[in-house]
């Protein structure tokens, strides 16, 4: 008979009992996990508490390569690269006062990819909530965004490509850049949550307004409907920089513009329409967390233009931006989470009240103050030697629950890709954007063609 083990249940006691998961009975693998289990960062808890049947706040990786994927590969990847992360290939443990994060004790299985971004029950959550799933050529990462944000999330799927390309090819691939060396145990530093570090007491939180939803009636299944489209990055980024603005300043006006666009087609409504653009911290704040490390800035239409064109939208979210893409205003957002975490009223009540009050507040506060997240990855650069195997990077996020779409981009060599997730079955809102992106690069084609023609005729006068 296998005997509960109680031991480790207080400690590092600081204001707060620490989760009872050692309560439960545990094998002696487990049991030997245990020495290395994590707490939650400042962020993860409001994607657990804002969990339904329906809707698990995942992502998604797809790495799609030039050749067939070889399962039998992919998995003994898997299971060289399931040490080197082990606050990402992990479960997620229920406690009396706190969840907790364990490292698998065994690795998960590969799979056959049959339809992305479903939800996640509470079996998968709390063994392993990372999915591993190949169709044809492309590999793809699934990843409860309670363990991890893109940026951590690309590093463990580029490593786990690249460990395969070794097995399945003999690539000699130098771990270098995003890439993970497996060879080096997890530093200190990438299992850090450094959430709690960069909080301000000094900053004022910013305010937060709920602002127009898009419509969606409730779908009787949970498919999820993806949509992308890849466009020469150089072309895209020099269509921005004829606004004088950055590459996802550029895509967010096109965004705004898009969604007013698709509000017309609904009954009038007062509220403004805003819209979610996440901000990577560590290229604020030094951290080599591959935890979560994100916030998110906020870009709405300018209330005093009525009807602003697509010129001062895009100028309107590159001064949004600007403003809030600094260190001071999003500490000030983080100290307001901490705030409320590092209570000693909040901490000693049961996870099961915890959750109950910020599923509220993601209800009335969270997803309300935006229709839809625009997730810029930016550009990921690979070792020369992966760079033959692969033709393609894309992400993409599991919808919202109050608007049924969100946005992912990434830029891989010279092809951006953009890729909507939505879970209302017509494309709407992705087949204007598209529509609009293509207008704005047809246009930049148009005018540096006339400037080229126009230099050309003033170094070659008529005579």
């Amino acid at each position: 008979m296998t005997i509960p083990r109680f031991r480790g249940c207080f400690a590092g006691f600081k204001g707060e009992f620490p989760s009872l998961l050692t309560a439960f009975v545990l094998s002696p693998q487990q049991d030997k996990a245990l020495e290395s289990t994590y707490a939650l960062d400042a962020s993860a808890m409001i994607h657990l508490a804002s969990r339904t049947r329906k809707h698990t706040n995942s992502f998604r990786i797809t790495i799609t390569l030039f050749e067939t994927i070889d399962p039998v590969s992919l998995q003994q990847a898997v299971n060289r690269i399931v040490p080197r992360f082990p606050t990402i290939i992990a479960g997620i443990r229920r406690g009396i006062f706190q969840y907790s994060v364990l490292p698998v004790t065994s690795p998960p299985k590969v799979a056959p990819d049959t339809q992305p971004l479903a939800p996640m029950g509470n079996e998968e959550i709390k063994n392993c909530a990372v999915r591993f799933l190949y169709k044809e050529n492309a590999i793809s990462v699934e990843i409860f965004h309670a363990l991890t944000d893109g940026n951590g999330g690309m590093t463990a799927a580029i490593t786990l490509v690249a460990e395969y390309l070794r097995i399945r090819y003999g690539a000699h691939i130098v771990p270098e850049g995003i890439l993970a060396d497996l060879a080096v145990k997890p530093e200190k530093a990438e299992l850090s949550d450094d959430y709690q570090r960069c909080a301000s007491t000094n900053q004022k939180p910013p305010a937060y307004t709920q602002t127009w939803q898009i419509p969606s009636k409730e779908q009787p299944d949970l498919t999820v409907f993806l949509a992308s489209k890849s466009f020469d990055a150089g072309i895209v980024r020099n269509a921005a920089r004829r606004y004088g603005v950055s590459v996802t300043a550029f895509l967010s006006g096109i965004m705004l513009a898009s969604v007013l666009e698709l509000k017309e087609r609904y009954p009038a409504s007062r509220k403004v329409v805003q819209i979610m653009v996440p901000v990577n911290l560590r290229k604020l704040l030094p951290s080599c967390s591959l935890r979560n490390f994100s916030l998110y800035a906020l870009l709405r239409t300018p209330s005093e233009t009525p009807n602003p064109s697509l010129s001062a939208l895009i100028r309107s979210c590159s001064e949004q931006l600007t403003e809030q893409n600094q260190a001071d205003y999003m500490s000030a957002a983080v100290s307001s989470t901490m705030l409320a975490q590092n209570h000693v009223l909040y901490r000693i009540l049961p996870l099961s009240l915890k959750s109950r009050i910020l599923r509220w507040i993601h209800r009335m506060i969270g997803e309300q103050t935006s229709c839809i997240s625009l997730s810029n990855l930016g550009r990921i650069d690979l070792p020369e030697e992966m760079q033959k195997w692969i033709s393609g990077i894309d992400i993409a996020l599991t919808p919202r629950i109050a608007s049924p779409y969100n946005c992912g981009v990434v830029t891989y060599g010279n092809q951006l890709t953009i890729q909507f997730s939505r879970s209302c079955p017509e494309p709407a809102l992705e087949t204007i954007f598209f529509q609009n992106l293509d207008k704005e690069i047809h246009l930049y084609m148009t005018f540096n063609k006339l400037q080229t023609g126009f230099k050309h005729s003033a170094n070659n006068p008529v005579v």
